[in-house]
């Protein structure tokens, strides 16, 4: 296994169907990596995810349970649709900033709602009233 000591570089490349990364490795020799975009965010997201259950590994006292699951803590959402208005997409910020989006039917967004609206209320915490 190499060990990345460097990223030397990382862009855009094949006019935005692909990402490189130019990485150097504690040997001192370098490597570029090439990603397709379809791919790219969940290469990003599963670094990201690594590094924060690594984190919270490092800070864990010895011999407490711990739990590694570390979902995206959201900071913000907006709402749209997709261009053929078929789809909802539910897109959040997160405190890792990969941005987290969903895109589902209208009848799964109204599931999720009335699931939301529940647990609010499980928690003491009413969603504001809606006018139909």
């Amino acid at each position: 296994m190499k060990t990345i000591t460097h990223v030397i570089r990382a862009g855009a490349i094949e006019a935005g169907h692909a990402i490189q990364l130019d990485l150097e490795y504690a040997d001192k020799t370098q490597e570029s990596l090439r990603c397709e975009m379809h791919t790219a965010p969940n290469l990003g997201r599963a670094i990201i995810q690594a590094a924060a259950t690594a984190a919270k590994l490092q800070r864990a006292t010895p011999g407490t349970h711990l739990d590694v699951v570390d979902p995206y803590r959201a900071t913000n959402c907006r709402t749209a649709a997709t261009q053929d208005q078929t789809l909802v997409v539910l897109e959040f910020a997160t405190e890792a900033v990969v941005p987290v989006q969903n895109a589902m039917t209208p009848a799964l967004a109204q599931t999720t709602i009335e699931r939301l609206a529940l647990e609010l209320q499980r928690l003491g915490t009413q969603p504001p009233s809606q006018k139909h």
